[in-house]
């Protein structure tokens, strides 16, 4: 076997350490986290070596039997190719680093032996998903992504919001995941195959119905929207900041709300192939851009500031596929998991520095105590931003090109995504690094190096990033990346602009530095347009449904059920009745009547046999004795005894002859 087919033990690395320490085989915190790093590590030196033979024009496919159902085999199955390669690679570097992070920020947790188990997991499932080679291995990934997500927001259970948290996102993404295993399910039925590369060559090779394809095709971005915090199931991710900033980081970055626009790159040609459905996708995904950038512009909570962030970035990557560019979305996905991961690391690194405060009214200033926190925190929302921080243009840039050569209206609305972007970027790190510092931010030092070399790594990775990824990934799948001048010129004027308006304005509403009379919109935008009043309506309704269905419940199968107890308590009454009526006195007189038998049996044992016996002994006993008399050993006794039966014999021969 060539070592790039070892390219199946980048996931099974991290699963194999939550196996072990689920088993409970390494119970030193110290040496769980020793063994997820390792294993993390080697899960990235495994997908370089896997992304450099596919550089070199190498693809491999293995498979596992798993089971059988209705006489058709069922395997997993792990595929190498450059979208896989190139996604797996981006997982387990971002994920080793934030790892590293993560050992020190969790050091004095006593439970980080099960943090390391469940971030293992949570690493392994992803990898899992982005190599998967039929629907069957990628759904189980996609479902592993999910629960490791609810563990791990809900990690410190001990506290009121991330159970909640947890809870909420778990029960967000289950719906619709559900509409994505019925897209999935249809998928293979109508295509007869669950492998990945089987179902995009029968696309061409089979006449499939367009509005079967469509249906399929919207049910698949459905699960990809609830994964990925896309509109109208967006309100899980900013709670789900409650969670450890590790897990945040790692969630926003390369695993959970990437899956979606994996999902949707995986299976791009039947999204090309039913055209309508990509028209969606641009649109939703430009819809949540537009609202988490809006509501980004006014939130108080620097994690919860981010979390926004992510929905608007996800979707301008669903806008950049949705307008008929797979490298537009794939180049920006890449680019966002490093600069996002960068800032949640510094965000986790600040939110230690000022006593856990996470909201922007104890921090400031901190530019002076954090200086190279500042400084990588600066050139991940820079990037974020838009702003050309390498030898090479913004990642949304070909997204923003790629609206202008679908729709010239998407174009100019992506735009005003763009510009939110650079605002609320701007205004993150104003409020955080830049003005007077409050009290809390005074006491602040820099964070400790165990937290601050993983950022500072992840920063100087970014550059390098932007400068490689559009090349390689144009190599390796193909095609054109969108090159639009005008586009590129308006975008990066729209992002100065944003950038100066939020340095300027160094206000909690940049836009009103402007125009003062914006800040009326602020309520609005805090409320999210109405959606969180609308999402707790919802709740509330179905909470009150559940009560309602518990009342019922309780009213009538409660009742039925109480019904049915009592009658089978009353049968069960009547049965034991009949049982001691009948039974137990058949049993009682059968009992007398053996009893009376085996008496009499054995007064005639007693009386009748061992009498019988005593007679016959003591009889025998008596002849015996009377026999022994005549063996007295002489002679003459034994003579006369000859001669008496001599004479007795003479006798009867007299007598008889007499008689005749």
């Amino acid at each position: 076997m060539n070592g790039f087919e070892l390219f199946w033990l980048a996931p099974i690395l991290p699963l194999s350490v939550f196996g072990l320490l689920t088993l409970g085989l390494a119970r030193s915190g110290r040496l769980a986290t020793g063994l997820a790093i390792t294993a993390m590590g080697g899960a990235t030196v495994v997908s370089g070596l896997s992304l450099y033979a596919v550089v070199l024009g190498r693809r491999a496919i293995v498979s596992l039997p798993w089971l059988t159902v209705g006489g058709r085999p069922l395997t997993l199955a792990l595929w190498l190719d450059p979208l896989s390669a190139s996604i797996a690679m981006l997982v387990a570097i971002v994920g080793f680093i934030v790892f590293l992070y993560a050992a020190s920020y969790m050091a004095q947790d006593p439970r980080r032996g099960r943090f390391f188990a469940e971030l293992s997991l949570f690493a392994g499932s992803m990898l899992t998903l982005v190599l998967a080679a039929n629907l069957i291995t990628l759904f189980i990934g996609w479902e592993l992504v999910g629960v490791c997500s609810y563990l791990l927001i809900g990690f410190w259970f001990e506290r009121e919001a991330p159970p909640r948290a947890a809870t909420q996102a778990l029960l967000t993404t289950r719906l619709a995941d559900l509409l994505l295993l019925a897209g999935i399910l249809f998928l293979i039925g109508t295509t007869g195959s669950g492998r990945i590369d089987t179902i995009l060559a029968a696309l061409h090779e089979k006449h499939i119905a367009a509005n079967q394809l469509l249906f399929i095709a919207l049910l698949l971005f459905a699960g990809a929207a609830g994964k990925s915090a896309q509109f109208p199931f967006q309100r899980w991710l900013p709670d789900a900041m409650a969670g450890p900033t590790p897990v945040s980081a790692l969630l926003h970055s390369a695993t959970m709300v990437a899956a979606g626009v994996f999902l949707v790159a995986r299976l791009y040609p039947l999204f090309l192939a039913a055209s309508p459905s990509l028209a969606v996708v641009a649109w939703i995904g430009l819809l949540t851009s537009l609202l988490g950038g809006s509501v980004a512009l006014v939130e108080m909570d620097l994690k919860r500031t981010l979390a926004y962030s992510t929905m608007s970035q996800i979707g301008l990557m669903f806008v950049g596929l949705g307008s008929g560019s797979l490298l537009a979305g794939l180049l920006l996905l890449i680019a966002q998991a490093f600069y996002k991961a960068t800032l949640f690391l510094a965000a986790g690194a600040v939110d230690q520095a000022v006593e856990e405060q996470t909201t922007f009214e104890y921090m400031g200033g901190l530019w002076r105590q954090m200086p190279l926190t500042a400084l990588a925190f600066a050139l991940a929302a820079a990037a974020l931003a838009g702003l050309p921080v390498a030898l090479a243009l913004p990642a949304k840039d070909p997204v923003l090109a790629a609206a202008w050569q679908s729709n010239l209206f998407l174009f100019v609305a992506s735009l005003l995504a763009s510009l939110l972007t650079a605002l609320y970027s701007t205004r993150a790190f104003s409020l955080v690094f830049l003005g007077p510092p409050s009290p809390t931010a005074q006491r602040a030092n820099e964070t400790e190096l165990g937290l601050l070399i993983p950022i500072l790594v992840l920063a100087a990775l970014l550059p390098l990033v932007l400068m490689i990824d559009t090349p390689l990934l144009a190599s390796l799948l193909g095609g054109q990346v969108p090159d639009v001048p005008t586009a590129t010129l308006l975008t990066l004027s729209i992002t100065i602009i944003g950038v100066i308006l939020g340095l300027g304005g160094r206000t909690l509403w940049p836009l009103a530095f402007v125009w003062p009379g914006l800040r009326r919109f602020q309520p609005l935008l805090q409320a999210e347009f109405g959606f969180k009043a609308l999402y707790r309506l919802i709740a509330h309704a179905g909470q009150e449904g559940a009560r309602r269905l518990e009342n019922i419940d309780h009213a009538l199968f409660d009742t039925f059920n109480t019904g049915i107890i009592t009658g089978l308590l009353a049968l069960t009454r009547a049965c034991a009745g009949i049982d001691r009526k009948v039974f137990d006195a058949f049993a009682r007189v059968m009992t007398r009547a053996i009893m009376t038998l085996v008496q009499a049996s054995g007064r005639f044992d007693l009386q009748g046999l061992d009498a019988a016996a005593n007679t016959l002994g003591q009889r025998i006993l008596t002849l015996s004795q009377r026999v022994r008399r005549i063996q007295t050993g002489r002679i003459e006794n034994y003579l006369l005894l000859v001669f008496c039966w001599g004479v007795g014999v003479l006798v009867l021969a007299v007598l008889a002859t007499v008689i005749r």
